[in-house]
């Protein structure tokens, strides 16, 4: 029984492609750029598992990098289908999320001078109204630090932030080792790295559409089946991802 209702899911999705093809439905999916997920280029661990899902369901696709808080307002207006690689926020109405996870986020990191802040005692309450940076949009003064007062500074990348820090402008920096990992500040013995907050989940975040849902349909089916042909884990390892963390985390 199980096989035969799968395979009347393939089936209907299969049949939902061809329209979308058919109609010219392209849907259009954005992201910040991360280094080595979502490269200007279309390359990347996220660009990669989108491809694999849809481009078989013959979905066409658009993909482009934006700024963060710009690409999650085009989804928020519907004028973007997607954007990639957020939390699962249940009360966002807005959005529609995808059972299937999209990744495991890498560590929050937190970068300053050294002696500045006294992290090893007071870990995130060292932060305590201080100057501190992320990215525009990120959003952790909603998160993991919505109980700490600080001063935020808005920045449009990990690089502008870094160049603040090192100024003394700010008094730290939180961001991902990823956006992080070609500043020259982190080779030196003048800054300190430690972790903020450990990953989560990530997620394909869709607009709130009637067309999502099909959307949405199609990433749930075809996720489980990138895992049993080993497609998913041979994307992973092509990018240099924990494919285990990945798959450790499915269930959780």
């Amino acid at each position: 029984m199980r096989l035969k209702l799968w395979l009347v899911s393939v089936v209907l999705l299969m049949v939902t492609s061809v329209s979308y093809a058919s109609d010219n439905k392209r849907i259009k999916i954005v992201s910040q750029e991360w280094l080595g997920y979502t490269n200007s280029d279309g390359t990347g661990l996220y660009w990669e598992i989108v491809k694999a899902v849809f481009q078989p369901l013959n979905v066409p696709l658009t993909l482009e990098v934006l700024p963060w808080k710009r690409a999650k307002h085009l989804v928020r207006k519907q004028e973007a289908s997607a954007y990639l690689g957020d939390y699962f926020y249940p009360n966002a109405d807005a959005f529609l999320y995808p059972q299937w996870h999209l990744s495991v986020e890498e560590d929050v990191i937190v970068v300053f001078a050294r002696g500045s802040l006294d992290w090893e005692e007071q870990q995130l309450s060292s932060l305590v109204n201080k100057k501190v940076a992320w990215v525009r949009g990120y959003g952790f003064e909603k998160g993991f630090l919505k109980d700490i007062p600080l001063e935020l500074v808005e920045v449009d990348s990990a690089e502008q932030g870094m160049k603040l820090l090192k100024k003394g402008r700010v008094s730290a920096l939180i961001d991902y080792p990823s956006s992080m990992a070609s500043s020259e500040l982190l080779a030196t013995d003048a800054f300190v790295t430690e972790v903020a907050k450990k990953g989560e989940k990530l997620y394909v975040v869709f607009s709130n559409t009637e067309s999502s849902n099909t959307l949405i349909e199609m990433f749930d089916t075809h996720m489980p089946q990138l895992i049993q042909s080993g497609e998913l884990k041979q994307i992973y390892l092509t990018h240099g991802q924990d494919y285990e963390a990945y798959m450790s985390s499915i269930g959780e």
